[in-house]
């Protein structure tokens, strides 16, 4: 997916944003927003978060990073 950032929002959440497909945008019947907290050593053992959004969002809060 292209047209993603991330800004901080407060002192522990990241708000992601992103643009919705240009090709049949009314397509898409959610979106699901995948993250890993990064630890120490490169641990990739560190279990995926993620959570669903409706097609009408286009941005999502990670709160508790």
């Amino acid at each position: 997916m292209t047209g993603v950032s991330a800004n901080s929002e407060g002192k522990d959440g990241i708000r992601v944003i992103w643009q919705p497909p240009k090709k049949a945008p009314s397509a898409v019947q959610e979106y699901v927003v995948e993250w890993r907290e990064l630890h120490p050593k490169g641990d990739t053992q560190v279990p995926l978060n993620w959570l669903r959004s409706p097609p009408y969002n286009v941005s999502a809060l990670i709160s508790g990073t």
